[in-house]
């Protein structure tokens, strides 16, 4: 955590020295195979969002993994991958630590846009990012190293019900875009392409393998 605090409140290297926290800061790490997925996970995840919020950075994206909340625990794909090390327990005990690490931001938050509907103000969609620190959390699976293929060809679900395939590539540009804008602060969603989608309770090992023709 120390480490983490650090890095937020003053980024240098060779040509850059500030001391201004970033804007964004992505966590998509996980525990190898034979690692510790608690360490990082679960801790390693709790550590960061509580770094972020005490430096007031406006955006943390977490890239976790579809099918991971409890109510899937039974899959064949939360078994197999429970299975080193109890990684999918971590990812999802991480996921709630995040909530509750921004739990009083986003409570202001939503005060404050409850305040501006009160005086019939508009959401700016356009806000690259709000006041307060917030999260969002990307939930790909079955990631693939296809080259891009752009939003037209991709789909979103809300309450961890599908998985998909989805390009690598696809990923980060729905990271990046997400973390610059307003209307994902404290969201949760899954991403995966068009017409791959299946349920997440009953997700398979061959569904969430990297390359789809392995299946």
């Amino acid at each position: 955590p120390e480490t983490i605090a650090r890095a937020i409140a003053t980024a240098e290297d060779e040509t850059i020295k500030t001391s201004s926290p970033p804007t964004l800061v992505v966590f998509a790490a996980t525990a190898p195979a034979r690692g510790d997925p608690d360490a990082v996970d679960r801790r390693g995840l709790a550590a960061v969002a509580n770094a972020c919020v005490a430096a007031n950075v406006p955006r943390l994206v977490v890239v976790s993994g579809a099918g991971v909340t409890p109510k899937n625990r039974d899959s064949p794909a939360y078994r197999f991958l429970n299975a080193f090390g109890g990684r999918m327990d971590a990812k999802a005990s991480g996921e709630t630590r995040v909530v509750d690490a921004f739990r009083e931001s986003r409570e202001a938050f939503e005060a404050f846009e409850a305040q501006k509907r009160e005086k019939n103000q508009t959401k700016n969609a356009n806000t690259q990012y709000t006041q307060y620190p917030s999260y969002t959390i990307v939930r790909p699976s079955g990631l693939t190293d296809a080259p891009r293929r752009g939003v037209a060809c991709l789909a979103t679900n809300r309450g961890d019900v599908a998985a998909g395939f989805v390009s690598r590539a696809d990923v980060a540009a729905c990271v990046v875009a997400c973390g610059f804008d307003a209307r994902c602060a404290f969201a949760s969603f899954e991403v995966y392409d068009r017409g791959t989608a299946v349920p997440a309770s009953t997700l398979s090992v061959a569904e969430i393998l990297s390359d789809p023709k392995a299946a």
